[in-house]
Parts: structure tokens; sequence; C-alpha cells
């Protein structure tokens, strides 16, 4: 899942970025609200988390994008605990509000009800062909056997299993599991597909992660 995180505290920033992210999300950060309709033109967003200390502005913001036809999932966080503004934002377009102070268990129970809502949303467990991805462990299972993948991996494999047989160019799986990560290269792309493709070969899988040259990549669970 890919998000995007809007607050203007660059603090803040980090401590929400390092908690989705812990929560294997994908997070670009944006520091200012007047810049978001910008960002979610240039990229595909699951969903909008705005921690903000200005709702009026933000509201306006909002309010646009959504006469607009931006149907992203948004969730708002403030500390204006006033119920004019809660109600402001909510009726500006805002899927969820959330008041400050907040316990990260909420947060986090509010988001997950948000994308189940709303297309972008995987169950806890994902099948394609012989492979059982358990989300919540991040285990691959093929059979009775399975391993553990680290955080890019799932990422990148829980992509390719909601979108099986379908190529998705090296842009895309970029801008899907790194977001706008200046790290985020080709080459590291490439690495991590080769570490797929040896644990899928280590489980005995039939699934096969495939490259077209110059086009992308797709995971095929076609026994051959």
């Amino acid at each position: 899942m890919h998000l995007l995180l809007i607050t203007n505290h660059t603090e803040t920033a980090e401590n929400l970025r390092n908690l989705l992210q812990h929560q294997h999300y994908a997070v670009d950060t944006l520091l200012t609200p007047a810049d978001l309709p910008a960002y979610l033109d240039g990229g595909e967003y699951d969903a909008v988390v705005a921690d903000i200390s200005s709702g009026g502005e933000f509201a306006s913001v909002l309010a646009q994008l959504r006469q607009g036809g931006c149907a992203v999932p948004m969730l708002v966080i403030s500390e204006d605990a006033a119920l004019e503004r809660c109600v402001e934002i909510l009726d500006a377009g805002a899927d969820d509000f959330l008041r400050r102070p907040f316990a990260t268990t909420e947060l986090l129970a509010r988001l997950r009800a948000l994308l189940r809502r709303s297309a972008a949303y995987a169950p806890e467990k994902l099948r394609c062909g012989d492979l059982l991805l358990d989300c919540a462990g991040r285990f691959l299972i093929c059979g009775q056997q399975q391993c553990r993948l680290n955080n890019k991996e799932f990422q990148l494999l829980r992509l390719f299993m909601r979108h099986p047989d379908m190529l998705l160019s090296s842009q895309q799986l970029i801008q899907r599991v790194w977001g706008w990560d200046k790290d985020a290269q080709l080459h590291v792309v490439w690495t991590y597909i080769c570490n797929l493709r040896a644990k899928l070969r280590r489980l005995h899988s039939h699934a096969q992660i495939r490259s077209m040259r110059g086009a992308g990549y797709m995971l095929s669970t076609k026994k051959e």
C-alpha cells in the first residue's frame, strides 16, 4: 500500500513515517498541504494521512480536490478538538477525522478500516497459484514450506500477487513500493526481484517472476 503523509512538522512527519513504514506501508511525505493536488496528479496513492494544524486551509484544498473528482481516501488528524473543525473537514471531503492526542493502535485501525472500504483493500492473506502470502507475518507459504520476507520483498510480492499475469514496469514498482525514495534505482528493483526468485525456487513454487526487456516484470502462476 502506498500512502501520502501530510504534516506541517518535520519531527511529526518522521515519527508517523516510521510508524507507517513499520506496518509495511510505502510512504511519501509532504510538508506543504497546498502542494497536495500536484502530488496526487503525479503519483498513485492508496490513501492520504494528513496531520494538520491549520484545518481551514486544508479544508479548502480538500474541497477543491473532491470537486475535481479525486476519490483517494483521506484520514485527517488534528489537535483542534472543536466540533466545528471536525464537521468542516468531513464536509470538505475527508473520510475520517482523528483528534490529537491519539493511540497509535487507533490510528492504524482507522487506516485499515479506511482502506477496507476502498478498491485498494488487500486481505490479510493473499492466494495466487500455489502461493499463500501471510500479510500479517510476512510469510510466503507454498505447500508445507514457508519463508519470511523482508519489508520490501513483502511489498513487492504483494503487489505482484494482487496483479497476477500483469506486466508492471520498473517505474511502477518503484512508485508503489519505494515511493519517492531517492535511493530507489533500477538496480535496486533488480536486486529484490532476484531475491524473490530465489525464494520462489527454494519453496519449489510453480510461480515465476518473468522479465520482459525494456517493459517490466510480471508474476506468472501457470504450471509449465
